[in-house]
């Protein structure tokens, strides 16, 4: 009679079929160390493509404009137009000064061809409204502002000599001549008297000092004392 026994594995069998995936060899080797290599790179690339776009936000900075620096108005055309609206269809304006230490600048009005001239207003370029400043340039009457602007020499009452500071927007000069003198140049001028007033440079003013005399004879001689300065800074 024959006895068949079946095989069973063991475990020399189980080693021996395993073995061949434990050899080292070049090819593995290789394997190895082409994957050390490339993993890192791999995965730091597939973080990258799968990370959450983030949105960058850059503030601009915001412009400041400086009190020392001259302020910055609009067209002359525009700021013709509302000082028409604002004070007189009939006239128009001149720059005169900027103030470094406000936002203000002022401006010398007139009426166009014509010698006859109005005054001085304010312009805040804030708000964009004309004031009146209470000065008057009248180009027959004498009176004038310095070569920069910033100044502007008036007479008062024909003995009382002022000058204003745009900058500071104070009464710098106010100097009254002796009790015989005047400083009326002329009575005869068109509608006023006129006076002899004039800029030597931007601090330094020329007048010219005259005899009183009798206004109702007409139109008297004016008599010159002398020419006086006077300077400031």
């Amino acid at each position: 009679m024959l006895v068949f026994n079946r095989m069973e594995p063991t475990e020399n069998g189980v080693e021996c079929m395993i073995a061949p995936l434990k050899k080292i060899t070049p090819l593995s080797k290789y394997l190895a160390m082409v994957l050390f290599i490339v993993m890192p790179f791999l995965g730091g690339w597939i973080g990258y493509m799968s990370a959450p776009v983030q949105v960058v936000e850059i503030q601009k900075p915001v412009a400041v404009i400086s009190p020392e620096t001259e302020a910055m108005l609009p067209s002359m055309t525009e700021l013709q137009t509302q000082f028409k609206k604002q004070v007189s269809d009939r006239q128009e304006v001149e720059l005169l000064y900027t103030s470094k230490r406000d936002d203000v600048s002022y401006f010398k009005s007139f009426v166009p061809d014509s010698s006859a001239c109005c005054g001085v207003y304010k312009y805040y370029n804030d708000t964009q409204k004309f004031y009146d400043t209470g000065i008057t340039i009248d180009i027959m009457r004498g009176e004038r502002n310095s070569s920069g602007g910033r100044y502007i020499a008036k007479v008062k009452d024909m003995v009382l000599l002022e000058v204003y500071d745009l900058e500071t927007q104070s009464l710098v000069v106010e100097k009254r001549v002796g009790d015989t003198e005047t400083l009326v140049a002329g009575t005869c001028a068109y509608a006023a008297y006129s006076y002899d007033l004039g800029w030597i440079n931007e601090n330094t003013l020329q007048y010219g000092v005259y005899k009183s005399v009798d206004m109702s004879e007409g139109c008297p001689e004016m008599e010159l004392v002398e020419q006086r300065t006077i300077s400031f800074e």
